[in-house]
């Protein structure tokens, strides 16, 4: 089977609003899209106390930390700029999952897609 030629390349600017990262968030923590390769989810302020604050978290003053379900190690802190880069990568490597959250019908499965990409820059449990 031959690949399409691409007659155009568009790049746009597509506004996230913050509800949907926070309803990200709370499927893949709340609604289990990570509890199959993720556990011991903490989620800490800047001063180190335990806090779920969707305004810290957006702010930038919030950090999530992932521990591997397997062995328990610590192995990814989710901070803004982390959130930004998953959003890119979604958009860039899996487009279906981009359209699910422009489109606002994500899901668990669209959640556990934006954190790996958030943590890995890439999807790599499945």
């Amino acid at each position: 089977m031959s690949k399409e030629k691409v007659f155009a390349e568009i790049n746009a600017t597509i506004p996230i609003p913050e509800e949907t990262i926070i309803t990200l968030l709370s499927s893949a923590f709340d609604g289990g899209g990570t509890s199959y390769w993720a556990s011991n989810v903490i989620a800490l302020e800047e001063n180190g106390e335990f806090e779920c604050s969707e305004d810290r978290l957006l702010a930038g003053g919030f950090r999530v930390h992932l521990h591997e379900k397997e062995n328990g190690k610590s192995f990814c802190t989710v901070i803004q700029d982390d959130m930004k880069m998953g959003l890119r990568v979604l958009a860039t490597k899996y487009p279906h999952h981009f359209k699910d959250i422009i489109n606002d019908s994500t899901d668990a499965i669209t959640a556990d897609a934006f954190i790996q990409c958030c943590c890995f820059g890439d999807i790599i449990y499945s």
